[in-house]
């Protein structure tokens, strides 16, 4: 199966966060090729400069970090955002009771205009995403559903 990432699921591994290795174990189950985008990229890199600023990571460590964990996603497919999704996405936002912000958004979009199932440890944004007919599932569900 080939997914779309978003930043909250990719991150988490890379960050080998609370529950990372469930996901991990969930993508090897599943047999995931796993797609993410530029715009999540530079997501995570704000996650990790976010981490600088806090003093949870000095910056010359985080430079490394982004050094070692880029290769990491080799084996992934790395997607440009194109500007029908950020169209595609404002459209989304005035669905006000999906409650979706825009990189959540933009996410979706990315995820429905590739054909690809969205995975995403957020519960709302893979709520939205099911909503709207796009494929989505949270890997730290127990049975993966965007419930």
């Amino acid at each position: 199966m080939k997914a779309y990432f978003d930043t909250s699921a990719f991150a988490a591994i890379l960050f080998e966060d609370d529950r990372w290795q469930h996901i991990a174990d969930w993508i090897e189950a599943q047999q995931t090729q796993g797609c993410f985008s530029d715009f999540g990229w530079g997501e995570f890199v704000s996650a990790v400069g976010m981490r600088v600023r806090l003093g949870r990571m000095p910056a010359a460590e985080a430079r490394d970090f982004l050094d070692v964990v880029s290769p990491g996603l080799r084996g992934w497919t790395r997607v440009e955002i194109v500007p029908a999704d950020i169209a595609a996405a404002t459209a989304l936002l005035s669905e006000f009771a999906l409650g979706l912000r825009l990189p959540d958004a933009i996410h979706i979009a990315v995820a429905q205009r590739l054909g690809l199932t969205l995975v995403s440890t957020d519960i709302r944004q893979v709520r939205a995403a099911a909503s709207l007919g796009v494929a989505a599932i949270n890997p730290l569900q127990p049975d993966g559903t965007p419930s």
